[in-house]
């Protein structure tokens, strides 16, 4: 009996670390975020969807996410399907819940898309965040529907089975294609 069971642990280790290996070449060229993220200082912000608005410039995002250090590049609305421009950093927390990163979407000059990316583990505490903030969403396509006066908060209802992939919380305005 001792035998056998510790023939099946053995196995059951070396699933493990296969598979441990398999999500880390899977996820290769997305480790360099975590690596960031655990090594480097970065910003908290505080979100304010409610304060978003399709008419924010360059200028008005900046002054919105006041302290956060702001990278922003042009980029052909083909290459990303989001917009012309985007702004973005790296971030450590937002709204009090530990955050990756943060990138707005910009098209002909205006506030498109904003995004945050939030850790795999912290997922759940995020959407309980919203929830608290926003009420309770409406659920459609496997997705947590949030619609505010100045446009629609959308984030995956459940997190995803692969811990090396964050979560998005997006925010979209009112008369955005996306909704």
């Amino acid at each position: 009996m001792l035998k056998e069971f510790g023939f099946l642990l053995k196995n059951a280790l070396a699933v493990l670390v296969i598979l441990g290996v398999l999500v880390f070449l899977l996820n290769y060229p997305r480790l360099h975020v975590y690596q960031q993220y655990l090594r480097e200082a970065a910003p908290e912000t505080s979100m304010r969807y409610e304060l978003l608005s399709a008419d924010m410039d360059e200028a008005a995002v900046r002054q919105h996410f006041a302290g956060v250090p702001l990278t922003c590049i042009s980029e052909s609305r083909e290459a990303n399907g989001l917009g012309d421009r985007v702004c973005y950093a790296a971030l450590s927390r937002a709204d009090g819940n530990p955050a990756l990163g943060l990138a707005m979407f910009f098209n002909k000059g205006r506030l498109g898309t904003v995004i945050l990316q939030v850790p795999w583990w912290r997922h759940v505490g995020q959407r309980m965040r919203l929830v608290a903030r926003y009420g309770e969403p409406r659920i459609r396509d496997d997705k947590l529907h949030w619609r505010l006066p100045n446009g629609l908060l959308v984030v995956n209802q459940d997190r995803s089975l692969n811990p090396l992939q964050w979560s998005v919380v997006m925010w979209l305005p009112p008369n955005s294609r996306q909704r």
